[in-house]
């Protein structure tokens, strides 16, 4: 009798672990109904979240008691939505959030002013300018410190290498 006891105690409390958990799934677009790739989608307050795939979708497991998401997208600023439960939610993100000047490091982003180090800017212009094959080619010489390999030395061959 014990043994039954405690088999329905764990199947009972294997149900209420299940029942507090939520699937939230949608899509996220842009004002102009353009869907958008790798969307931020986090719930708040939680640090689960996901990115939206190619068509701007989304499915996310979270808690129960969760009853807001936060959705963000590099150039536009940040909303917060109420779940609607068991409904597919439509997010339109809208207006722009103008950038500073980000630097892209090894750990991450940071602000130009916040960046302790040396940093070379290259213009996508600079770029255009290179008559190469391969776009690492087209940095070589310009960056201080970076050092550009080709594989071999015959012009337009492989992969290079950069370090």
């Amino acid at each position: 009798m014990k043994k039954l006891f405690l088999l329905l105690a764990a199947l009972i409390t294997t149900f209420a672990v299940m029942a507090q958990n939520q699937t939230v799934n949608g899509t996220v677009t842009s004002a102009d109904g353009e869907p958008l790739i790798g969307a931020t989608v986090l719930g708040v307050g939680t640090q689960m979240g996901t990115a939206t795939d190619v068509d701007g979708n989304f499915t996310l497991t979270l808690p129960a008691t969760v009853k807001k998401l936060q959705v963000s997208y590099v150039g536009m600023t940040t909303k917060d939505v109420n779940i609607t439960p068991g409904q597919k939610m439509n997010i339109v993100l809208d207006g722009t959030n103008m950038l500073d000047e980000v630097i892209t490091v090894a750990y991450g982003t940071a602000k130009k002013s916040a960046f302790t180090g040396s940093a070379t800017v290259i213009d996508a212009a600079e770029i255009e300018q290179s008559q190469v094959t391969n776009a690492l080619n087209a940095l070589q010489g310009k960056a201080a410190g970076t050092q550009i390999f080709n594989q071999s030395g015959q012009p337009g061959s492989g992969p290079s290498s950069i370090v």
